[in-house]
């Protein structure tokens, strides 16, 4: 009849816009009070743009979204609720103050073909094209964040590797030892490779890591931005305590409020996914390196199917483990560091969906 409050349900408050009427926020709460519900998560996130209903409250983390936040939390506490906030405005995790080598990757590449040359050549591998696939890119503004240098490179980049593959041969038949890694005969600084060519046709793939484009799903008007690298534990440890920092001159010590936790919503990137550690984390979880492998991650007609099959597992296996380690695990850290807990939408709604694979059980086990 009157069960402890620990075991009483929370509800979500969706916090629509960004635009919050703290008068009318506080007979929710009293709603929420007299219904039995024990607190809520606080949940910014936009409306479609044809909603002219409620207007573009001010961005998220701004002095004015800080003072509502602070309003929410004093209200809540009196009634003896428990609050939680979401990290971001709406999903994915991220936000306008993510930096470039902070924010979600991508891996991108160029091709040369070589058609009857033989011996020794120097040839200039043009630089990728960064562009995501428009068709991958989901919500925010509808176009890439990507930013470019005045030379019209990315602001951040990472060469991976220079890879020869014969060309032309049978579907699914190549094996790793067809594929010539290269990448030590190439001069990134003048973009020339200076190769010895052996006979046959060859096509030279140019791979680098840079930034997806991938923004937040459905801000309010004023919060837009770049969502995080959620397979790196710098950017998500930067993140949180962005994040933890602008909240902490506002509402001083979180033991003492009602706010008892930091929200991350599901995980919803589309798109191939690449991450700086990650060759160095395949090698480690899977006894062999992905070099010479890259191109069955994007091409799945190139290697004999068994070679493709267990490269792909072993790739999205890699993501996995990079995702519970540097994510999960890491924002608890951050969070339990400072006297708050951590609620994840941990692994969901992952592969094939979203390629952020994250094993569920073993991400929910990390928190």
């Amino acid at each position: 009849r009157n069960p402890p409050v620990g075991v009483r349900p929370k509800a979500y408050w969706w916090c629509l816009n960004g635009n919050i009427d703290t008068v009318r926020a506080k007979q929710e709460f009293r709603a929420m009070k007299d219904a039995g519900i024990s607190g809520f998560d606080m949940f910014e996130i936009g409306v479609p743009a044809s909603d002219t209903m409620i207007p573009a409250g001010p961005a998220f983390l701004s002095d004015e979204s800080l003072r509502i936040i602070k309003t929410v939390v004093t209200e809540a506490g009196r009634l003896g609720l428990s609050v939680g906030l979401n990290v971001a405005s709406s999903w994915n995790a991220g936000g306008s103050w993510i930096r470039p080598e902070h924010a979600g990757k991508s891996l991108y590449f160029s091709k040369v073909s070589l058609k009857g040359v033989q011996g020794k050549i120097e040839t200039r591998l043009p630089f990728p094209e960064v562009k995501f696939p428009r068709s991958a890119i989901v919500g925010g503004t509808g176009k890439e964040m990507i930013p470019f240098r005045n030379d019209g490179r990315p602001a951040y980049y990472e060469e991976i590797a220079i890879l020869a593959v014969p060309a032309g041969a049978p579907v699914k038949s190549l094996d790793s030892s067809s594929v010539k890694d290269l990448t030590k005969y190439f001069d990134f600084s003048s973009d020339i490779l200076n190769w010895e060519v052996p006979a046959g046709d060859w096509d030279i793939y140019r791979y680098i890591c840079s930034n997806s484009g991938q923004q937040l799903v459905l801000p309010s008007p004023n919060s837009a931005g770049l969502t995080i690298d959620h397979f790196d534990s710098v950017a998500v440890e930067t993140h949180f305590k962005y994040v933890i920092d602008r909240l902490l001159p506002v509402l001083g010590d979180f033991r003492y409020t009602a706010l008892k936790s930091l929200y991350l919503a599901s995980y919803e990137a589309r798109g191939l996914v690449w991450t700086s550690s990650l060759r160095d984390e395949f090698r480690r979880l899977n006894g062999y390196d992905i070099t010479t492998f890259i191109p069955a991650i994007q091409d799945a007609d190139l290697f004999t199917e068994n070679i493709t099959e267990k490269v792909r597992s072993d790739f999205r296996k890699t993501l996995s483990e990079l995702m519970i380690n540097n994510l999960y695990r890491k924002a608890k850290e951050v969070s339990n560091s400072y006297g708050l807990l951590l609620n994840c939408e941990a692994g969901g709604p992952g592969f094939p969906l979203y390629n952020g694979p994250a094993e569920p059980l073993k991400a929910l086990g990390s928190l």
